[in-house]
């Protein structure tokens, strides 16, 4: 089955709407070019769950007091779930916890650099990192603009509770009414949650699967030597073996569909077919070394500003024939060699004329940037 949106209307920006029998849609808005991101709070018997928080701003905490006033009609918020660490998932999750008197659920990876990141606020930029992005192509006002940037993301992320209830894959979050089972995605972020109610055919992608536009997936600093790409597809590869083909999705951004196998295949084909394009363009002038490359295709997503703290490298080379192999549908080659590091920033703005694609490198960079679809705001 192709693509199907489950709803005609959507709620209103600050507004919430009814989904299944005790969810409902919390529309948030982003004060970003990614204009909102849905929210979902979960009833059960005696209480409340919540998914993602949005931004931490004056506007996100009035609409959480709003809701929170209007839909769960004097019944207890008694667990607080983040899917991951970016700032419009996790930024007032730590105000709704010391309001709300509320545990928070996380993975390990994520609360901990989430922590760590928050950390960072009003540090200078690190030379590792300036060397990073020099090494990627970055041009002098880039750098420059990284070095204002970084250390922000605490701007928009309330400090964390100091403790936390961890969740891993597989785990089970059950009340007396539901049941959602853990999937763990990668790529996107390092332990991305994403939460399977498979008796009401219900999935909560978060970030993970998207309906009109593909993921950010990012090289940092700290781990120059990453390859989330392949990350990314073995995860996609994954979720199409765990998800029935017309469970219902509930994005962190976008409208819920069903056709998940579908959207799959299309993310999956969208980054190996720009993998191609890439390697045809850039093959005779790698020169035998595998780096990262910051390229991005097109309609894929911009962080928030987390403090220029990374740069997006969709489709990134290293092992991508290796992963190319696995996901089928396009040339079997052996392992390519990737772009060299000083040359990757042209080469690749060379691939993104080529492809009528935009370069990204993060919107804080402030590098041109592909205009949302109308469809997701």
């Amino acid at each position: 089955m192709s693509i199907a949106y489950e709803f005609e209307s959507k709620p209103a920006a600050g507004e919430t709407m009814q989904v299944a029998d005790g969810l409902h849609w919390l529309r948030m808005p982003l004060p970003m070019e990614l204009a909102n991101i849905n929210l979902w709070l979960l009833e059960k018997e005696d209480g409340w769950s919540i998914v993602d928080t949005g931004i931490n701003t004056e506007v996100s905490r009035d609409i959480w007091q709003k809701a929170l006033a209007n839909v769960t009609a004097g019944k207890p918020v008694d667990q607080l779930i983040v899917t991951h660490l970016h700032p419009d998932h996790v930024g007032c999750a730590g105000w709704l916890a010391s309001k709300l008197g509320v545990g928070l659920w996380m993975t390990r990876s994520e609360y901990l650099l989430c922590r760590i990141l928050t950390a960072d606020t009003g540090r200078p930029a690190p030379d590792a990192g300036v060397r990073f992005y020099k090494a990627a192509g970055f041009p002098d006002e880039s750098l420059d603009r990284y070095r204002q940037m970084f250390g922000l993301f605490g701007k928009y992320v309330a400090p964390l509770p100091e403790s936390y209830h961890r969740i891993k894959d597989g785990d089970v979050l059950a009340s007396s009414t539901h049941c959602w089972e853990v999937i763990v995605g990668h790529g996107h972020s390092l332990e991305h949650a994403c939460l399977l109610d498979a008796d009401r055919n219900l999935f909560i992608s978060g970030d993970q699967v998207l309906p009109t536009i593909s993921s950010n997936v990012s090289v940092y600093p700290t781990e120059p030597g990453a390859n989330p790409l392949r990350d990314w597809l073995e995860s996609l590869a994954h979720l199409k073996t765990r998800l029935p083909e017309d469970v219902l999705v509930l994005p962190a951004h976008g409208r819920p569909f069903r056709g998940v196998h579908d959207r799959l295949d299309e993310l999956t084909a969208e980054h190996l077919t720009a993998l191609d394009k890439l390697h045809d363009l850039s093959g005779a002038r790698a020169g035998g070394r595998r780096v990262p490359g910051p390229v991005q295709g097109p309609n894929h997503e911009q962080q928030p500003d987390h403090g220029g703290r990374g740069v997006d490298c969709t489709p990134q080379l290293p092992a991508c024939r290796r992963s190319s192999r696995r996901f089928g549908g396009h040339r079997r080659r052996a392992l390519v060699p990737a772009l060299l590091a000083p040359g990757a920033y042209r080469i690749c703005s060379r691939y993104a004329n080529a492809a009528a694609s935009t370069i990204g490198i993060a919107k804080t960079m402030k590098f041109a940037a592909m205009p949302r679809p109308a469809a997701i705001r």
